[in-house]
C-alpha cells in the first residue's frame, strides 16, 4: 500500500478576513452563478431545464451566459460531449435564481446564528423577561454615560465616605 503525502492546507481566504461590521463574511469568488466560473452548467441548475438531467450520463450543460465566459476552458472538448441548447438567457436565469438561493440561505444561517446566540445568553441571564424597548433605552443611556464618565459619583453618605477614605489612602502613599 501507498503512504500518501500529508499536504498542508490551502485556505481559499485568511481565518481573519472580516466584513466592513466586523463580523465574518463568506461571499464566492466566481462571477458567474450558473457555472461557478467552471464553463459547465451546475447539475443542481441543469435539472431545473433537463427534468431528468445526468451528470454521468448526459452531456455537460455548456454556459453560455453573455458576461460569462469560461465556457472557453471547453473548447479543446469534442462538440458530441457539450450540450449546447442553454441559451443566454437560460443561463442568465439560472444564474438570478442561484443568487437569489444564496442570499436567502446567507440570511437564514445569519438568523440562525443570531437566535443560537440569543438563545445561549438567556439561558445564562438573571432576567426572567426580555427588556422592554423603554427599559433597552435607558439600559443604552445610562451605559453611554458610564462610558463618557457621567454617573459614577458617589450618592449616599456610605459611598462618599468610602471615596475621601480612597483619596486619603492615596495622597498619603
Amino acid at each position: 500500500m501507498i503512504q500518501l503525502p500529508q499536504l498542508p492546507s490551502l485556505p481559499v481566504r485568511s481565518s481573519n478576513e472580516v466584513g466592513p461590521d466586523g463580523r465574518e463574511r463568506f461571499y464566492p469568488e466566481w462571477k458567474c452563478f450558473c457555472c461557478r466560473d467552471s464553463g459547465i452548467v451546475d447539475p443542481h441548475l441543469a435539472k431545473l431545464v433537463v427534468a431528468d438531467y445526468n451528470r454521468d450520463r448526459d452531456r455537460l450543460p455548456l454556459c453560455q451566459k453573455s458576461e460569462c465566459s469560461a465556457f472557453k476552458k471547453w473548447t479543446g472538448i469534442p462538440f458530441e460531449n457539450l450540450d449546447t441548447r442553454f441559451t443566454p438567457s437560460i443561463c442568465q436565469e439560472l444564474d438570478r435564481i442561484h443568487r437569489s438561493d444564496w442570499h436567502q440561505t446567507r440570511g437564514k444561517l445569519y438568523e440562525q446564528a443570531k437566535q443560537f446566540v440569543k438563545d445561549v445568553t438567556n439561558a445564562k441571564s438573571i432576567r426572567l423577561r426580555d427588556r422592554t424597548t423603554a427599559e433597552e433605552v435607558i439600559s443604552q443611556h445610562r451605559h453611554q454615560d458610564v462610558l463618557n464618565g457621567w454617573g459614577v459619583e458617589p450618592y449616599t453618605d456610605e459611598e462618599k465616605e468610602f471615596v475621601a477614605a480612597c483619596k486619603k489612602a492615596l495622597d498619603n502613599a
